[in-house]
């Protein structure tokens, strides 16, 4: 007997136009039987061909290319899932489907239901990227909106400082005329000091006069008491 040609997961995918996610979930899940070989990059996945034939993955064909006889795969095994994961029954029993018409009918049905399984998962797989692809937009959405927020906040906080700033620059102004109109209050009242202290050394300067001019009379007076009348010539 020869041997089966076995495939990687990207073979398979290619193979049977499923996605490489697809198959190897169905790996997992035990519904394609696949062998752990050692490949170029490391341990890889090997899928017979027969396990892909198995599992409806592929059409059934001789080795020669020839279609293979009905009963060769119409059996219990092979339940490919349904739209919500339910099996479809596909066995026919080998009596009823003896003649070439019900053959071809059974090859025919069997046909049609994997291109219709393998449409299902290509719609599913676009349907699952569609929706993870809506999900980011809606982060992004989400998050444009949030930094929207960010900078309204941002700038209505930075209007506000730009306000206290100016009242900041106002008061500081008003503190400098304050500042200025004392300057001038104390400019006049040094020279009115200054002036003050000059009608003081005039003052002194009157007291001493007047303070020589009283002694002179005293010393007059005096002088004049003490000759008599008659010589009041004399000094």
């Amino acid at each position: 007997m020869p041997q089966q040609p076995t495939y990687t997961i990207n073979e398979a995918a290619a193979l049977t136009g499923l996605h490489r996610n697809t198959i190897r979930q169905r790996i997992r899940l035990g519904q394609l039987d696949a062998t752990i070989q050692p490949g170029k990059f490391g341990d890889e996945y090997r899928i017979a061909h027969g396990a892909l034939v198995a599992a409806g993955l592929l059409a059934a064909q001789g080795p020669l290319g020839e279609d293979v006889p009905a009963e060769a795969v119409l059996d219990a095994e092979f339940t490919p899932e349904g739209e919500n994961g339910a099996r479809i029954q596909t066995a026919v029993p080998v009596e009823e489907s003896s003649g070439e018409g019900a053959q071809a009918l059974a090859h025919s049905t069997l046909s049609a239901l994997a291109e219709l399984y393998q449409r299902h998962e290509q719609a599913m797989f676009r349907l699952g990227y569609l929706q993870s692809e809506l999900e980011r937009v809606k982060s992004l959405a989400e998050t444009a909106e949030s930094l929207q927020q960010d900078r309204a906040a941002r700038d209505q906080q930075l209007e506000s400082m730009r306000g206290a700033l100016h009242e900041s620059q106002l008061e500081k102004e008003r503190q400098a005329r304050e500042a200025e109109t004392l300057r001038q209050e104390l400019e006049r009242a040094q020279e009115r000091l200054r002036e003050m202290e000059g009608l003081r050394q005039d003052i002194d300067q009157l007291k001493d006069h007047a303070g020589k001019q009283e002694r002179l009379i005293d010393e007059l007076v005096t002088a004049a008491q003490k000759r008599p009348w008659w010589q009041f010539w004399k000094p």
